[in-house]
């Protein structure tokens, strides 16, 4: 994304073609309007990684636009690492070399699901705008889950992740 007067920069996916180019989607319907869950069900979004390019960025900040019914909840799943190999308890034998994202490609939705709720650092419930602790990597991928219990629809519209978190701190003179 463009960079912020803040010196940040983000991610955002807001466009059909961002949720189509930059993951896999699982018992969703896409809409110009976003992810759509509608009535009673399951379905999930996994990203690819979300590449800074920066070894050890602090990634500093969440913010999603969804709608949540009563009855439902969107659980967001975050995983961050310098390396984008699959990490060991999800590695395949003899296959060190293999990428996260093409194993993530390759998996049915249950797997991916299962690898989140093993490795990822953070996890949120129905969020909305977040300060993120505790995720630091060069790159980051996401898993949002949605179940939904309500005969309204639950619907995502949009998520953007701000990069590197900057402490004022850093300006103030010595």
């Amino acid at each position: 994304g463009e960079a912020m007067a803040s010196g940040t920069k983000h991610f955002l996916y807001n466009q059909r073609e961002d949720w189509l180019r930059q993951g896999w989607m699982e018992g969703l319907t896409l809409r110009e309007d976003g992810l759509v869950l509608a009535g009673d069900g399951r379905g999930s979004y996994t990203s690819m990684a979300l590449d800074t390019t920066t070894p050890e960025t602090v990634w500093h900040r969440l913010r999603l636009v969804s709608h949540v019914p009563a009855n439902a909840q969107l659980r967001l799943y975050l995983y961050c690492s310098d390396e984008s190999g699959v990490p060991p308890p999800f590695r395949p034998e003899g296959r060190e070399d293999t990428g996260l994202d093409d194993w993530l490609a390759s998996a049915p939705a249950p797997r991916r699901e299962e690898f989140f709720r093993v490795c990822a650092q953070q996890v949120y419930d129905d969020p909305t705008d977040l300060t993120l602790y505790g995720c630091k990597g060069r790159c980051l991928w996401f898993c949002l889950t949605f179940a939904n219990y309500d005969r309204e629809e639950m619907r995502l519209e949009s998520i953007r992740l701000e990069f590197p978190r900057i402490a004022f701190i850093d300006y103030l003179p010595q």
